[in-house]
């Protein structure tokens, strides 16, 4: 009776041009981070959003090794989530909130393994995938997270623009937030098409370019429609509109409602 002797293979060490593509990958990562806070308020360069994962939808699936691919959407989320909400529950609860930003990130490294589905599927549901999933995990944490609810929604960046909100009267926030994930997830498998034509990188599966315009084309329907709708709601919208003059009362409590015992949410709101 013989024993067979195996030997698991040691990892091959990354190449000079795997560490700078690793290194660029970061970058880029963070850039598209940026780009998410930055087009919320207060900065409200609202047009970053509709472009803002490109950067780290590129570096997952043509920088990163496939083993290190999730670290592009942690490190995304890093540098988006994590200052957000900080900055949104101020300096008494936003250190946790930060915390919570990038544990949220730490769970994405470890749980996001998408790349492998989409290459081995020819990169079939690239866009509808991460454009629902985006959105899906959005209403999950918006139903069963009320702390942050509807904080950090992607729509919310278009709220100084009516003539791209129109819709929302129809579709709901989703709808909007769909939109744009799809647009930013169409640009990215173009980008991904054209980029596999000037480079050719042998860890990565490559796009097919009549695939990639196809998903443009469905892409660009799909806005023109949206903006043709909210173009429409726009202009037929009755001219002399009552004004209502609002104002936010501010209470005073020193601590906010899911901690305050003795100031209960319905004392707040009679």
């Amino acid at each position: 009776m013989t024993t067979a002797k195996v030997t698991k293979e040691k990892e091959k060490p990354m190449t000079q041009s795997q560490k700078i593509r690793f290194g660029l990958g970061i970058v880029l990562s963070a850039l598209s981070g940026l780009m998410m806070l930055l087009s919320f308020p207060p900065y409200g360069v609202w047009p970053l959003i509709w472009f803002a994962c490109i950067p780290y939808r590129f570096a997952q699936y043509r920088l990163f090794p496939l083993k290190w691919s999730s670290m592009a959407e942690a490190t995304a989320l890093l540098f988006f989530l994590g200052p957000f909400m900080a900055r949104l529950f101020g300096t008494e609860f936003g250190p946790f909130f930060y915390l919570l930003g990038v544990l949220i990130a730490i769970l994405v490294f470890f749980l996001g393994k998408e790349r492998k589905f989409i290459e081995n599927t020819g990169y079939r549901w690239f866009i509808l995938y991460g454009a629902v999933g985006w959105v899906g995990f959005e209403m999950i944490r918006a139903t069963f997270v009320p702390l942050v609810a509807t904080s950090a929604f992607i729509g919310y960046t278009q709220s100084t623009q009516p003539w791209i909100t129109q819709p929302v009267s129809i579709f709901s926030i989703y709808g909007l937030n769909l939109v744009i994930m799809i647009v930013n997830f169409a640009l990215t498998q173009g980008l991904l098409a054209w980029s596999d034509r000037k480079w050719q990188f042998d860890d990565v599966v490559p796009v097919d370019m009549n695939k990639a315009r196809t998903g443009l084309i469905v892409s660009g329907v799909i806005l023109a429609v949206w903006f043709g709708i909210s173009f429409v709601l726009l202009k037929t919208m009755p001219d002399n509109q009552p004004v209502v003059r609002v104002a936010a009362i501010q209470p005073g409590y020193e601590k906010p409602s899911f901690q305050d015992e003795v100031n209960t949410s319905q004392m707040r709101f009679d």
